[in-house]
């Protein structure tokens, strides 16, 4: 299972820029200009960063909400090429050949058309919907500058997880020992969910509609085999609390949590991924073990 579903990492959703208030790409998708920026459109070899927004919209009021939304600092970027480079949708090279700071776009993506795995709870919606920001256009030697600084910290960054991995895989190991002996006092939901607050968090609270970011490291509960875990990759996932973009259990579990905290999960199938499974990873009515830091709220 791959908590990061990659509705944002999978995506670099570009449109062509025009004076009309909606388009289409020419792999049909709609999408409508919002702001048209200002500034010089990039040249080619330019790398362009953008953010992306994933909304969902509400069949009766019409409302959008919030499912992801990049982190901060960890804006998408992609470089400027031939307008007609193979490699790429076509779409992608059309939007950012003429984009300028601070475009802004929205395009709707019918569910049917989507190849990538997205949570089940998303898949009663029609469609997605992607806010397209334009942030900044650096030059080949600007973004050769910001490369080497994002690799060297990077690095840092991942040498601190994995050093950090060894003693979550040793607590996560002897907490589920402990939990299937009886030792370990647990409190427990109304809905099942079960879990053990190792250290209570002291920030602000994971409310709904707020954007949490999570290092987590997940087994599965029959024989704490490892399927997922953020400190090998070295990042962080981030998502929006109550916007049904993760699994039941997250969703209930994360909102009872504080910046800062601390805790491990016991998750029963139903509120997990019940009898459809995940993947190779995790087979059907599999009780999941997920050990959390909530590391931000905002």
């Amino acid at each position: 299972m791959k908590m990061r579903f990659l509705l944002l990492a999978s995506f670099v959703f570009m449109c062509l820029i025009s004076c009309k208030k909606e388009l289409k790409t020419k792999d049909g998708y709609v999408y409508s200009i919002l702001d048209a920026g200002s500034g010089d459109a990039p040249d080619t070899s330019d790398y362009v960063f953008f953010n992306v927004k994933v909304f969902v919209q509400d069949s009766v009021s019409k409302k959008d909400s919030l499912v992801q939304e990049d982190v901060e600092g960890a804006e998408p970027v992609i470089q400027i090429t031939k307008p007609q480079d193979p490699t790429l949708p076509n779409w992608i090279q059309e939007m950012l050949a003429t984009a300028k700071v601070g475009a802004r776009y929205r395009m709707i993506m019918p569910m049917d058309s989507i190849t990538f795995q997205i949570p089940p709870t998303l898949m009663s919606y029609p469609e997605l919907i992607y806010e397209i920001t334009v942030k900044k256009i650096n030059t080949k030697a600007e973004f050769d500058k910001y490369r080497e600084a994002k690799i060297a910290e990077q690095e840092a960054k991942m040498k601190a997880n994995l050093e950090k991995r060894d003693g979550v895989e040793e607590l996560v190991k002897n907490t589920l020992a402990d939990y299937k002996s009886g030792k370990l006092q647990t409190q427990k939901t109304a809905s099942g969910l079960e879990y053990y607050m190792i250290q209570e968090g002291q920030g602000a609270k994971a409310e709904k509609g707020k954007t949490v970011s999570v290092h987590y490291y997940g087994v599965l509960q029959e024989n704490g085999s490892q399927f997922d875990d953020s400190f090998q990759r070295g990042d962080e996932f981030s998502f929006v609390v109550g916007s049904g973009g993760v699994i039941p259990g997250w969703e209930e579990g994360i909102a009872l949590l504080s910046k800062g905290a601390k805790v491990c999960f016991f998750i029963p199938s139903e509120l997990a991924y019940g009898k459809a499974g995940a993947g190779n990873s995790i087979p059907p009515d599999a009780n999941l073990l997920f050990y959390i830091e909530l590391i931000g709220v905002k």
